[in-house]
């Protein structure tokens, strides 16, 4: 499966954050739109057919609307994700406070082997709700890692694309971790360890 079509059906299985998603599709079409540098006809330029002069500057505004496009929905992933953390941040913290208000026997919890069973076992107890919501949380925590990666697998195949048909290359995406990722995980890390 193309990657355009895996994006779309991740988007979709996903509604609540549909939109945040890089628009692969859209991004493609304005790498078709950059003429691929040639000379021979037979390689399948896209360029012009005009002057060299006004290939030029057709390249050139095709680049500049490819790379305007895919700092916009960088941007869009990234303003998301920096928001959806701070927002998952102060719900941890909360769960946090809850849990050490609790007299939690720990020797129960060490009995059972999954949440599922602790939570048959406490049935009808705070702690048994919240266990739930803590396993609600983690689910929301894989949602939006998958989210995270997915995007950045996106940006970083858009600009592979790019920079195989035509120069100057983009940042070097591929060698790169993104560091909203890697502030978010150091972030989270952090919150863990107090």
């Amino acid at each position: 499966m193309k990657f355009g079509k895996r994006i779309q059906g991740i988007a979709q299985e996903n509604t609540r954050l549909a939109a945040y998603f890089v628009d692969y599709k859209t991004l493609k079409k304005f790498l078709k739109r950059i003429p691929v540098k040639g000379n021979n006809p037979e390689e399948g330029s896209r360029g012009s057919g005009g002057s060299g002069e006004d290939e030029e500057e057709e390249t050139e505004d095709a680049q500049e609307r490819f790379m305007l496009a895919l700092e916009s929905e960088v941007a869009k992933v990234e303003s998301f994700f920096r928001s959806r953390l701070a927002e998952m941040l102060s719900e941890f913290r909360s769960l946090c406070k809850k849990v050490n208000k609790l007299n939690l026997d720990t020797k129960i919890a060490d009995e059972f082997h999954g949440f599922e069973q602790l939570i048959a076992l406490l049935d009808g107890s705070k702690e048994a709700e919240l266990l739930k919501v803590f396993v609600g949380f983690s689910k929301e925590v894989d949602v939006v890692r998958s989210f995270v990666m997915t995007n950045a697998q996106a940006a970083i195949k858009i600009t592979k694309k790019h920079d195989k048909l035509s120069s100057p290359r983009v940042f070097g995406l591929e060698n790169t971790t993104s560091p909203s990722c890697i502030d978010a995980h150091s972030t989270i890390r952090a919150t863990l360890e107090r």
